[in-house]
């Protein structure tokens, strides 16, 4: 995959964040580079302008969120598993 590729997944996957996840991801970005624009709709970042140390840690970022993502679903699931069973059989 290039680094643009790479960049372009990044950008879709930041996307699917939360609020909170963005300002984390935000915070990222404010560790590796001051090149970035404040606006109303919220944050600009060129993608050339983001050293690949950066990119690699918020893609770590994101497999973080999803995996706990993931951890948050099957738990919930279980759950609602163990409740079902718990009131069903009275």
């Amino acid at each position: 995959m290039s680094e643009r590729q790479r960049k372009e997944k990044l950008k879709d996957n930041i996307e699917k964040l939360s609020d909170c996840e963005h300002e984390q991801v935000f915070k990222i970005i404010q560790k590796h580079t001051d090149k970035f624009t404040c606006s109303d709709s919220g944050v600009l970042v060129s993608a050339d302008t983001l050293p690949i140390d950066c990119v690699t840690e918020i893609e770590k970022y994101i497999d973080f969120c999803i995996a706990q993502k993931h951890r948050l679903d099957a738990d919930e699931a279980q759950r609602t598993a163990l409740y079902l069973s718990v009131h069903t059989s009275e």
